[in-house]
Parts: C-alpha cells; sequence; structure tokens
C-alpha cells in the first residue's frame, strides 16, 4: 500500500490503487478546496464569500483535485450523488455511540461536521493526539457526505475490506476516531452537550469554561497556571464525572455550531442551492454532464443529483 500523508481529505484518496504513489505529497487541502474542485459552495463559504482559489497556491491545489475527480472512480462517483457535502441525518446503525463517545445522546452527524471538519479557531483547537490517520479521514468524508459505497471504493484493496462491507468498516473506523477525539477535554465536554454551570466553582472556572465551548481558547490549558488547577477540578467535579461514567447527560443545552453551513444540513438544501442557477451551478452542471458521457453505466448506489431544466430555471428567476 501506499504511504499516506497527514492530509486528512487526502489520506484516503492515497489508499485508491488506480494511483501508484501519494498524491499532492507537497501540499495540503482542505475542505474549502474539495468543494472548489466540485464546483460547490455550500451557505458558509457563500455566507463568509471564500475563494480558496483566489491565491496562486490554493487555485493550484484545486486545479489538482480537479484532475484527481476525473480519474479517480469515488470521486468522479461522489459528484453526481446528491448526498455528497451533505452530513448524514444519523450515525450508521451499527455504529455503538457508547462505543465511539461514551454518551447515549452523542453529537449528530451534522453538529460532529460543524466542529470537526474545519477547527474553530485554529488547525489544532481541539488538541487531537494520536488519531489514526485512515479512520480521520474516513470519519471527514463520512460526515462531509461521501457515500460510504464510494468511500469503500477507495478501500477495495485494503485489508480493512477483505470480505467486509461498509456495515462493519466503516462504523469501525468512525468508532475509532471518536474514541481518540473523546481524549481531547476540549471535545469531550462539547460533545457532552450539558450545562456546565454546576461544575464551575468559581468565575475563573467558568470563563474557561465559556472560552472552550465557545470556540475561543485556540491554545491547551497548560499547568502550573491556575487555570490549569481550575480545569482539572472542573473535570473531578462529581456532575461532570457521573455524567461520562454513565453516559447520560443531564440539564441537555444546544451544543455549539462553530462553523454553521460548513455542509449542507439536508439534501433538500443542497438541491435548493442547485435550483438558483449561479456559476457554480452551471459550472457543476457542465461537470457532471462532461464526465457522464465518459461512464458506461452509473452504479445503482448513487442518488443522482438533478438541476432544472432551462424551463423551470426561467420559472425560478422569475419568481
Amino acid at each position: 500500500m501506499p504511504k499516506t500523508k497527514s492530509d486528512a481529505w487526502l489520506t484516503l484518496v492515497n489508499q485508491d490503487p488506480v494511483f501508484p504513489g501519494p498524491v499532492l505529497s507537497h501540499a495540503d487541502s482542505v475542505l474549502w478546496h474539495w468543494l472548489a474542485a466540485f464546483n460547490m459552495h455550500t451557505p458558509y463559504m457563500e455566507r463568509n464569500k471564500l475563494h480558496p482559489w483566489a491565491n496562486p497556491k490554493g487555485k493550484r491545489v484545486v486545479e489538482v483535485l480537479r484532475s484527481l475527480i476525473y480519474r479517480c472512480t469515488p470521486l468522479r462517483m461522489g459528484i453526481w450523488d446528491e448526498r455528497l457535502f451533505v452530513a448524514p441525518p444519523a450515525w450508521p446503525h451499527t455504529m455503538d455511540p457508547m462505543k465511539a463517545f461514551g454518551l447515549k445522546e452523542p453529537p449528530t452527524p451534522y453538529e460532529a461536521a460543524c466542529a470537526l471538519l474545519v477547527a474553530p479557531v485554529t488547525t489544532n483547537f481541539w488538541g487531537f493526539r494520536n488519531i489514526p490517520s485512515l479512520a480521520r479521514s474516513v470519519t471527514f468524508w463520512w460526515l462531509a457526505g461521501m457515500p460510504e459505497e464510494g468511500i469503500l471504493g477507495f478501500l477495495r484493496e485494503h485489508p480493512l475490506t477483505k470480505g467486509k462491507g461498509s456495515a462493519t468498516v466503516i462504523p469501525g473506523l468512525l468508532e475509532d476516531y471518536f474514541r481518540h477525539a473523546m481524549q481531547s477535554r476540549k471535545f469531550k465536554i462539547w460533545a457532552l452537550g450539558s450545562n456546565p454551570v454546576p461544575a464551575c466553582a468559581n468565575r475563573l472556572t467558568a470563563r474557561l469554561v465559556k472560552e472552550v465551548l465557545n470556540g475561543e481558547l485556540k491554545g491547551a490549558v497548560q499547568s502550573p497556571r491556575p487555570e490549569k488547577r481550575a480545569w482539572d477540578t472542573f473535570f473531578e467535579h462529581p456532575y461532570i464525572k457521573s455524567q461520562f461514567r454513565t453516559g447520560i447527560r443531564r440539564c441537555a443545552i444546544p451544543r455549539k455550531l462553530y462553523r454553521p453551513g460548513v455542509v449542507w444540513e439536508t439534501v433538500e438544501d443542497k438541491l435548493k442551492w442547485t435550483r438558483e442557477r449561479g456559476e457554480p451551478q452551471r459550472q457543476l452542471q457542465i461537470t457532471t454532464e462532461w464526465l457522464e458521457r465518459r461512464v458506461w453505466r452509473r452504479p445503482d448506489w448513487i442518488r443522482t443529483l438533478e438541476f432544472p431544466s432551462e424551463e423551470e430555471s426561467r420559472v425560478i428567476l422569475g419568481a
């Protein structure tokens, strides 16, 4: 198997036997590059006017990713599927939330996507360590809506998939990723989704927890500062310890959506975007039609992304 690199998106792509070695080993790709390469603009991108191709380095990465899409079957299949870059509605039914998160009410896939696919502040905001690279890459693509059949297409010659299907392989990798992610205290308290006030013994603790949950604390809470002692005391509080011990959250509060709209929340939201008929939508339709002329047959698992006809577009624009 080819060696993989740290890029959370390309690690999975590098598993495709079509490529003799790692691709894009000289640059890192981020979610915005992939969205631009697929000619898709999620609500977060449009709201914040993100243009990852606006600088020479970003433009080069987008161009290389587009060439991968044309050459790589799982990516080419994904662009036709209406689920791509739409957060899955639920976790796989064979995934055990207690095994993955240690929680009976874990974050939804959309909540996790808004927290993980692009970090709240700095790249290593959560302070994750030693997360298996393949588990991370599969989790990112799964949260970004890549159909499970497409993910397995990358892994068709990987030892993990020998004699197995998506019912065991993908849930197992998701569980592996979140088991490691829950070792980060920042991520752990966010994932719990419980009112922290009963465990805040003083103003310093309350300020720390607020900054973490709001995505404002950039670095780690280091010792021997008073903040580190307050942070440790917070996690030793019986109110917090009992919830992690039982997996049952008390006093539930909404989890912070750090980057709402980083992917579409529902397929309906994405289809609404495709009907707007702006330049990205037109380019996406042109690309899918161009690719379709070069494929004999689409797999049965694809849920085809439909575009409005010219007449329907005129009606939509005139509405």
